[in-house]
């Protein structure tokens, strides 16, 4: 008696069950994506960069038409306040005369952080670099001192064939504390403690003499992040500070 029950119930249940799922109203769009942003800076580190320019960007994930927009112009040597600009993949390159390379980064979620826009010696050279400095939610720095990182963009001089590698010294011992800082990286945080004041210079790697005659003076008690520059060229490089904000 069960199983000759079962065997009526059951079947049609299923049958009901299909005929629902079939009626279930499926979106015919997806949602809408949360507004994701990135907070970023622009350093212009290219001596060729002569005039004021634009990056030109094209924004993912259809990387679509590109806009002069995005991000702040500038001109070598040129260093932008912090701007609040679309998360996610861009494609970019700056326009003619210059060399009109496409180049592909993504800007993490809340990223604070700085885009650098370095010479480019080759074709095979990446020209944009893109420094985190932590989340924009992150305080900046740390209680109890400052700390300091060092990038590398100093371009080829006249005699030179190879990018220039540098060591970083601090003044108050003389001590290389970054050795051979490839062209283009960036070194990890080098902390200077609140009770003091460091200075810090560039060489070319393995020599001792400074490539700029004045050292970047940081105070520790300032409790502040700074990203310090080499730029220009191997023979005329400066070093400059710059407060990460």
């Amino acid at each position: 008696m069960f199983r000759s029950l079962a065997s009526k119930v059951l079947p049609g249940a299923m049958l009901a069950a299909v005929f629902m799922a079939g009626c279930v109203e499926i979106p015919s769009e997806g949602h809408t994506p949360p507004d994701y942003k990135s907070s970023v800076r622009v350093m212009y580190l290219d001596p060729a960069i002569t005039t004021a320019t634009n990056i030109m960007v094209a924004e993912g994930p259809d990387f679509v038409g590109f806009s002069s927009n995005i991000f702040p112009s500038g001109s070598f040597g040129t260093v932008t306040s912090y701007s609040i600009v679309n998360s996610g993949g861009k494609q970019l390159f700056l326009p003619a005369p210059l060399d009109p390379d496409t180049s592909a980064l993504t800007l993490a979620t809340e990223l604070r952080g700085t885009l650098i826009v370095l010479p480019r010696p080759d074709p095979a050279m990446p020209r944009f670099l893109v420094a985190s400095e932590g989340r924009t939610f992150d305080p900046v720095g740390i209680t109890g001192a400052s700390r300091v990182r060092v990038v590398n963009a100093i371009a080829r001089g006249a005699a030179d064939t190879l990018d220039v590698a540098v060591d970083v010294f601090r003044t108050s011992d003389s001590t290389s504390v970054v050795t051979a800082l490839a062209f283009g990286a960036f070194s990890d945080y080098l902390e200077v403690t609140a009770d003091s004041t460091e200075g810090f210079y560039l060489t070319r790697t393995g020599s001792t003499t400074a490539l700029d005659s004045t050292a970047v003076m940081i105070t520790g008690a300032s409790n502040t992040d700074y990203t310090l520059v080499g730029s220009g060229s191997a023979d005329a490089a400066t070093l400059d500070s710059f407060q990460n904000e």
